[in-house]
């Protein structure tokens, strides 16, 4: 009996384990793309970027809320950046955005 309860326990425990991983920002792919505009007041980034293969989004110009708006604030239009985005309850949002070198 304790055997089949451990055993219930660990799947659960890892079903749930599971699916965080799937929506962490660490488990996100990197996107590429180019910084067309920069909207500080309305924390917002317009990219023109590839496929965005957990979303499946096909390439495209689009505009992107900003979880971390001083991220913001290092990037330039023009620049070349790497980010992460998720569907969240304010719409499709920049998790973490870097410049590419």
């Amino acid at each position: 009996m304790k055997n089949r309860l451990w055993m219930m326990v660990s799947g659960a425990l890892l079903c749930a384990s599971t699916a965080m991983a799937a929506t962490h920002p660490a488990a996100l792919p990197w996107v590429q793309g180019v910084v067309k505009n920069i909207d500080l007041a309305a924390e917002k980034i317009t990219l023109d970027h590839g496929p965005v293969k957990n979303l499946k989004m096909p390439p495209m110009v689009m505009p992107y809320h900003v979880k971390n708006v001083g991220e913001l604030k290092t990037l330039h239009v023009g620049d070349k950046v790497r980010f992460t985005v998720e569907k969240l309850k304010a719409g499709y949002t920049v998790l973490h955005i870097e410049v590419v070198k």
